[in-house]
């Protein structure tokens, strides 16, 4: 049994009432998720026309929580999906317009001259000047989702988020290899952007690249000093394509093991100036298997790498309870590497309303 967590409306103290809504081995999940989806949006609707945004935030991180579970569960040819990645959308563009604190739409320029569309989140108004993580999206993961999988696992660090699309960047004519060498110019940009803020504490500054963006995350915090923590693949997918294609020049099978896969294995790690973690989920390219190899060669060398591997059962249920928790996980670790300053009741709130209870 899988429970997911809801809200109903507030009391007149303002004060939300949690309901806990359990789903057996026969009840339809994807439709409960909607109908939280649904419940939370209107209700962060209803709070922000009352004016009362520090209640609505809650309200719109369990609707977008909820809507990506659903997401989660339909195939990716589903024809139903546009309709929940519109709900998505729709309660992603009111969190960011309309609640507390306000979100801040940002293009930066760069040495590309290149448009990049970024999303700066602050941090609670309580903080001066908080530490900030730079979440760069995949290719095919607008403004919208990132928030979707960021927010719920990070909204009560205390610390602020910088959601930056990198896909049109990643199409960038005029440089070899442009999709990564221009993405790595482009966090450089994003971090002269975030030191110009006062309410940003350069010195604590993350970058967490999910799927195909965390090899850009790795190669961020190889270029960038003023990374001070990372989650990203650890130079796996690098490796990977430089195996393949000594395997294809040599006419062997890259599955097989050989004396350079350690070289080229910690090629890059060896270069990550900061703490970084690799997660070991299905959405990344490398395989548990290579990434429990990379620590092993990581703990020789002492480099300072950490790992999360998802506890992923069969179940659809199931994975979306371990996506979730592994992504609580990263925001813990990346709060307890910058020093995030997260309360008490908020901290309490966010793993209330993403840890699934079985």
């Amino acid at each position: 049994m899988v429970t997911l967590i809801g809200r109903h409306m507030p009391s007149p103290a303002d004060s939300l009432v949690l309901r806990q809504s359990s789903i057996d081995d026969g009840g339809d999940w994807l439709e409960e998720c909607l109908r939280i989806g649904d419940l939370q949006s209107a209700l962060l609707t209803r709070l922000i026309g009352e004016g009362r945004q520090s209640i609505a935030r809650s309200a719109g991180v369990n609707a977008l929580a909820a809507f990506r579970a659903a997401l989660h569960l339909l195939a990716t040819g589903d024809p139903r999906r546009d309709n929940v990645m519109s709900r998505l959308r729709a309660c992603a563009d009111t969190l960011l317009r309309h609640g507390e604190p306000l979100a801040e739409f940002v293009t930066l320029p760069g040495i590309d001259r290149a448009a990049l569309r970024a999303c700066f989140l602050p941090a609670s108004r309580l903080s001066a000047r908080a530490p900030v993580v730079i979440c760069i999206g995949d290719e095919d993961e607008p403004l919208e989702l990132m928030l979707s999988r960021v927010a719920p696992a990070m909204i009560a660090k205390g610390m602020a988020l910088l959601l930056v699309e990198m896909s049109e960047v990643a199409d960038a004519p005029g440089l070899q290899h442009a999709g990564l060498i221009t993405a790595e110019m482009r966090v450089g940009d994003c971090i002269d952007y975030l030191a110009s803020r006062r309410d940003v504490d350069a010195e604590r500054i993350a970058v967490w690249g999910d799927g195909l963006a965390a090899a850009i995350a790795t190669r961020a915090a190889v270029a960038e000093a003023r990374v001070c923590a990372a989650v990203c693949d650890g130079g796996l997918w690098d490796a990977l394509r430089v195996g393949a294609g000594v395997a294809w020049l040599s006419g062997g099978d890259e599955v097989v093991a050989r004396p350079g896969d350690t070289v080229r294995r910690v090629r890059l790690a060896q270069r990550i100036r900061c703490p970084f973690l690799v997660v070991a989920s299905e959405r990344n390219v490398a395989s548990v298997q290579e990434a429990v190899a990379l620590q092993a060669d990581c703990v020789c060398l002492g480099i300072a790498m950490d790992l999360e591997v998802p506890g992923v059962n069969a179940a659809p249920r199931d994975i979306v309870d371990a996506m979730m928790r592994s992504e609580a996980r990263v925001a813990d670790w990346l709060s307890m590497r910058l020093g995030g300053m997260a309360s008490d009741r908020a901290q309490t709130d966010t793993q209330q309303v993403l840890a699934g209870q079985s």
